[in-house]
């Protein structure tokens, strides 16, 4: 019983620092009201947006008529048959992207924004090599490669952070990866940029 107490004692301290943390903790960019109320609100409005997005366009796809709207036909045409919804991948990585950028700030809390980051384009990658999505299978493999361009752009930015604050961080280190995650989004442009111009130039003059 005795040598308890100083195990029960570690953890009173422990819980009072907590409670000393949480009270000092001040959201001031939220709205105004009581905190526990406020959160509530915001996680149920983040989660009906979940919903109806991703519900609005699978009930498009999913009902569709043999004369499809204009931007359905336009976002659902190169995908395969089996894989007609799959534009819903897109939409809910962009938003899980924008709601970890808004929930974990990198000003708050870097190497946890990274982490998530890092585990939504890992999905994303897996699921495209397991689908394999596109009827024209180099748009799986261009879409493929830039999410691991993606993967690899995170992962030197959480080691560009971690070097940061590292005792034996050097200003070469930093350079060099800074240097290697500008090149690396520059290639990403320039690349993204002549594929859409040959698509434009193939849809406009390649028929006549």
């Amino acid at each position: 019983m005795a040598a308890d107490l100083p195990r029960n004692e570690c953890l009173v301290k422990a819980l009072d620092l907590w409670e000393s943390q949480v009270e000092d903790l001040h959201l001031d960019f939220l709205p105004p009201g009581p905190t526990g109320v406020v959160v509530a609100t915001i996680m149920v409005a983040i989660g009906l947006c979940f919903v109806v997005g991703v519900g609005t366009w699978t009930y498009a796809v999913r009902t569709r008529t043999e004369k499809l709207p204009v931007h359905v036909a336009y976002l659902i045409g190169p995908y395969k048959s089996d894989c007609a919804a799959w534009e819903v991948e897109r939409l809910v990585r962009k938003m899980l992207l924008a709601l970890v950028t808004a929930v974990l700030p990198i000003s708050l809390s870097p190497a946890i924004q990274m982490t998530g980051v890092l585990l939504i384009l890992l999905a994303s990658l897996a699921l495209y090599c397991e689908f394999r999505p596109y009827e024209d299978d180099s748009r799986n493999r261009l879409e493929a490669a830039l999410l691991f361009v993606g993967l690899a752009m995170t992962s030197m930015t959480t080691c560009l952070v971690a070097n940061d604050l590292h005792w034996a961080s050097s200003a070469v280190t930093q350079e060099t990866l800074i240097f290697i995650i500008c090149f690396l989004a520059a290639g990403v442009t320039l690349t993204m940029m002549a594929f859409i111009a040959r698509a434009f130039y193939t849809e406009r003059y390649g028929a006549a």
